[in-house]
């Protein structure tokens, strides 16, 4: 079993679909000074929230990664 105590992998899509839990990391870019918070906007071919705003940057954690390495 890796390390992360997850036992299977399931592909991204399947995931989504399924509504399956799984292990993301969600990075938050906030300018203390301007007091601006950076944004994403999905891309009209993504799979899921086409074309809306979402946070700075994210995605799912690789089996064996950590969150804090995985975000950097």
């Amino acid at each position: 079993m890796p390390s992360d105590g997850y036992t299977v992998t399931v592909p991204r899509t399947k995931v989504h679909r399924d509504g399956d839990c799984h292990r993301a990391v969600h990075v938050w870019i906030y300018c203390e000074s301007t007091r601006e918070l950076l944004l994403q906007r999905h891309a009209d071919y993504k799979d899921s929230r086409t074309g809306q705003w979402d946070i700075s940057s994210a995605g799912h954690i690789s089996v064996g990664d950590s969150s804090l390495s995985f975000a950097r």
